[in-house]
């Protein structure tokens, strides 16, 4: 039997967030959880079955360089 997840989005401006939980609790919990985190930008890289992250302070997001993103990429 496969899983069903529930997911959910929210839009603001350019941004566009999305949560996926097991259940509508799971995902109000991410979601309050995101909500503290909103001074940082996560830059997700997925490279067929890899994921990395870069966890970047948004006053510190335009310091972001190429070598940073390439590691994340690699």
């Amino acid at each position: 039997m496969q899983r069903v997840l529930v997911k959910q989005d929210e839009t603001q401006g350019l941004l566009t967030v999305w949560y996926t939980g097991a259940d509508e609790e799971e995902v109000d919990r991410l979601k309050v959880s995101a909500r503290s985190m909103r001074s940082f930008y996560e830059i997700v890289c997925i490279s067929g079955n890899t994921v990395e992250f870069v966890t970047v302070h948004k006053s510190k997001s335009s310091t972001v360089n190429d070598e940073q993103l390439s590691r994340c990429l690699k």
